[in-house]
């Protein structure tokens, strides 16, 4: 015997079947193809493959601020020593840049190093010359500004 009122008939009713709807597919479908490079049943099985997406994603956070910092002291250790190479301090190259309202960052000025000596050597030369005309240091242990470039494998011009 069945009541109609009862939290049964409202279970069990066919008219009421529980469909997830679209956004449960798609959440799915998501996870699984983040987990696709993965091996084993961590790429197929929806429990496993949430499991290690997120697990992979945490990874991924904590090694997007380490690479950031390993570029960010590969920058500055070009840039020091390109600076050495030509006979200036990084001190004042900074300090000379700056005050003349030169915006190049780390990146940029290690790029110019690298790629091209001559623009980096011209603008240590205006750095330097900077930094002299405006007092910013001791001028007397400065020295003369820095001459000539070497070129990384190539023939001295």
């Amino acid at each position: 015997m069945v009541f109609w009122g009862s939290s049964l008939f409202f279970k069990f009713n066919p008219n009421r079947i529980y469909q997830p709807g679209p956004s449960k597919f798609w959440r799915r479908r998501r996870i699984l193809r983040m987990s696709a490079h993965h091996f084993g049943r961590r790429r197929n099985c929806y429990r496993l493959a949430l499991r290690s997406v997120q697990k992979a994603l945490v990874y991924s956070t904590k090694a997007r601020k380490l690479r950031c910092n390993d570029l960010l002291k590969l920058n500055g250790q070009r840039l020091a020593s390109a600076s050495e190479e030509l006979g200036t301090n990084i001190r004042v190259l900074r300090m000379g840049l700056h005050h003349a309202n030169v915006c190049l960052d780390n990146h940029m000025l290690a790029d110019l190093s690298i790629w091209e000596p001559r623009t980096f050597q011209a603008l240590s030369n205006f750095a330097w010359n900077n930094y002299t005309s405006q007092g910013l240091g001791d001028i007397h242990d400065l020295g003369s500004p820095p001459e000539g470039v070497i070129l990384r494998g190539y023939k001295r011009q």
